[in-house]
């Protein structure tokens, strides 16, 4: 922000406002920040300030550039309420822009400000996991079933040769391998905003292409299943869903990138995008290169968490974290947020911050929340999806088919609970895929002892 100029004295805003009503900015608002602002205030704050005071309002002073110098109220402003006001505004401005509007640094970026992962407390964890699974695994079946659709993405087709298997299996893995060694190197170049911009990107497109994959799948079976007059109507609504899914997600991704999707938002998207592509992904290899996949994409995760690149990229943005909760601390300590206004700005604090004593972390966990991986969303809903679709296939049985899928699921969800147990008391970053897909492997094949014995 610009200092207002001391000079023009057609623009000072001490000369267009009655201090009585008015807020004066102490430095001008860029016009486009501004204009967010402004908005901000008419629709979430002046209906709750109205109850007390009918006849406030909201009338931005701007400079002759565009800048936002001042807002009178057309009240009175008592010493207590303009300082209130002034703490939502500083509030809002911060989560505008995440600059500090009293030390003009910028917040460093957290696990918060990426579009990849899904916040939810830990107690109630399984929800999206077990969404995900559900319809990944329905839209799977809708594919093959249906549908009747094939799809083969391996390599290599024969499933009865070893070595292809294991093939199919490595080569995905080695891709994304080498995708995350050149997005660190890019970022150690350019900084995180390049990890923040890639994942974003990636997340609209792909949620966006599994719309359009599924959109289409949906669109022909009910064109074969339903009377043929009712074909335009199946056309319009195909190309409602879209165009319209196009747009609402191109303006999520604009509010993710300006730091104004919320929360809740950017879960339904991470949760759509873990959904499509779990379902996708279950389609596109055959079983056992699944499971060679899995195994493969496992032993990569406990790598690069640990000793590789992903870990490097977590430990960036756990210091950022950490140095925001700090700056955050501070302020309220000084007294420039209430304890509860920083609550909303930072919205989360991950275990490794949290200053609670190991003894006491039994009290406090149903508090917690975690940030689940939109690529363990994926995994889960992958396996369980391609277990329950080709075993269908193999057996044509139901009753084969649920106990083999219900027997995974539980290896999923006792190797995600697992981790967690584990990440609660270590207090660091963990790869999430290893024991949910080494439990959901073992338990098929527990599955296929399970229907030989009974």
């Amino acid at each position: 922000m610009a200092e207002i100029p001391t000079d023009d004295t057609n623009n000072s805003p001490e000369q267009q406002t009655n201090d009585a009503f008015s807020l004066v900015f102490r430095k001008p608002i860029d016009s486009k920040i501004a204009e967010q602002l402004i908005s901000d205030l008419l629709i979430e704050d002046l209906p709750r300030y109205q109850i007390k005071h009918p006849t406030m309002t909201i009338n931005p002073i701007y400079h002759a550039n565009g800048d936002l110098l001042a807002i009178d109220f057309g009240i009175p402003l008592t010493k207590a309420l303009k300082r209130q006001i002034g703490e939502v505004i500083k509030l809002k401005y911060y989560k505008i822009t995440g600059i500090d509007p009293s030390t003009e640094k910028e917040r460093p970026m957290t696990f918060t400000d990426l579009l990849g992962t899904y916040r939810i407390k830990l107690t109630r964890i399984y929800i999206p996991i077990l969404i995900c699974i559900g319809i990944s695994t329905f839209l799977a079946w809708l594919t093959s079933f249906p549908a009747d659709v094939e799809i083969n993405g391996a390599t290599f087709p024969d499933e009865n040769n070893a070595g292809e298997i294991l093939l199919n299996g490595l080569i995905p893995v080695i891709l994304s391998a080498v995708f995350i060694t050149v997005l660190w190197l890019l970022i150690k170049k350019f900084g995180i905003i390049v990890f923040k911009v890639i994942m974003g990107i990636l997340v609209v497109f792909y949620t966006w292409y599994g719309i359009l994959f599924f959109a289409t799948i949906l669109g022909g079976v009910l064109q074969n299943s339903l009377p043929v007059n009712l074909g335009l109507v199946i056309y319009i609504a195909y190309l409602v869903i879209i165009i319209g899914s196009a747009i609402v997600l191109l303006i999520m991704g604009y509010l993710f990138f300006k730091n104004r999707l919320g929360v809740k938002q950017k879960n339904i998207l991470v949760l759509l995008y873990g959904i499509f592509m779990g379902g996708l992904i279950g389609l596109y290899f055959p079983m056992w290169t699944t499971f060679s996949f899995a195994i493969f994409l496992s032993i990569w995760d406990l790598i690069t968490v640990f000793k590789g690149p992903l870990g490097k990229i977590a430990g960036m943005l756990q210091e950022g974290q950490a140095q925001a909760k700090e700056n955050l601390d501070n302020q309220v300590a000084r007294g420039e947020y209430t304890k509860e206004e920083a609550q909303e700005i930072s919205q989360f604090s991950s275990l490794q911050n949290q200053d609670i004593p190991d003894e006491e972390l039994k009290d406090h966990y149903k508090e917690m929340e975690i940030e689940l991986g939109s690529g363990d969303l994926i995994l889960y809903s992958a396996l369980v999806a391609n277990v329950f679709v080709n075993t269908l296939k193999a057996t044509e049985s139901l009753f084969h088919t649920w106990i083999s899928t219900i027997f995974v699921i539980v290896g999923v969800l006792s190797g995600a609970a697992l981790t967690i147990y584990l990440l609660i008391t270590k207090r660091r970053m963990l790869p999430a895929l290893p024991f949910s897909m080494f439990f959901g492997i073992a338990m098929f094949f527990i599955s296929k002892l399970f229907l030989l014995l009974f």
